[in-house]
């Protein structure tokens, strides 16, 4: 089963013990070293973290449970906009992932991963597209129904189908999504390794991103990040939503009871 419904998920607990790092958070970092606090799960980090890894700034993990982030982290962060996930490098706090990644791009001299020149509206353009996929996903889960793992599978042949087709047209034959990697190859990345998870027969029509998934995990950058101590592991977080805000729901359940495994 591709379902973890156990009280407390091992993996993520795990997580937690092995990569917090048990600063406080109203302690700002004094080095050039960032650090992303997140939950141990992939879900809004893990487009974060490949980001930072292939820019090249130094950064660690900075783990944290919804009942410690919601009794501590939230009130000591300091940010007027306090939620996870969160950057903290060089005496900034910035949390919202799109302006994380904007500021993870801007200090690394990257703008390339943004787009070179009028490519950035296309990855735009592209990046909205695969926000849309992302959307689909909101829709597919329900971990409060019982045959919640075959509503999602439903939903993802009706509603992300689509989209994955206009994709997978889109990339063609080329190696990147606008011809060379940026942004937008790390996102739709999050995304295919999420479906592949779930289903991995929904990506059968769609060879490009098939290849275009290897392709990604095979950049240097990105492979280093997943072979290293950082990478959370195959821990997919099943209440998903477009909001970075609704993580701090008191409804989301942080404890195990519905984690997404890669089948073995």
């Amino acid at each position: 089963r591709c379902v973890q419904e156990t009280g407390i998920n091992a993996e993520y607990m795990g997580n937690i013990q092995k990569l917090t790092n048990f600063r406080n958070f109203s302690t700002m970092a004094e080095s050039n070293q960032a650090f992303l606090g997140y939950y141990g799960i992939k879900w809004r980090g893990e487009p974060l973290r490949i980001l930072l890894s292939v820019a090249g700034i130094p950064w660690e993990n900075r783990v944290t449970d919804l009942q410690t982030w919601l009794s501590q982290g939230k009130n000591e962060l300091q940010s007027p906009f306090p939620n996870v996930p969160y950057l903290e490098h060089n005496g900034k706090v910035l949390t919202q992932t799109g302006a994380i990644a904007q500021y993870i791009v801007h200090v690394a001299n990257r703008p390339d991963l943004l787009g070179k020149g009028e490519d950035a509206i296309l990855v735009t353009q592209v990046r909205g597209v695969i926000a849309d996929l992302i959307a689909t996903f909101t829709i597919m889960v329900n971990p409060f129904v019982e045959n919640y793992v075959e509503l999602a599978k439903q939903a993802l042949a009706d509603k992300s189908q689509p989209l994955l087709k206009q994709l997978n047209t889109f990339l063609g034959d080329k190696e990147f999504l606008v011809g060379y990697f940026t942004h937008a190859d790390i996102e739709l990345y999050f995304c295919l390794d999420f479906i592949n998870a779930l289903e991995p027969s929904a990506l059968a029509d769609h060879q490009n991103l098939v290849r275009l998934h290897q392709r990604v995990a095979q950049v240097s950058e990105v492979a280093a990040y997943l072979s290293s101590e950082r990478n959370i592991g195959k821990t997919y977080f099943c209440l998903l939503y477009t909001s970075d805000a609704a993580d701090d729901l008191l409804c989301v359940d942080l404890g195990g009871r519905r984690i997404i495994k890669k089948k073995k």
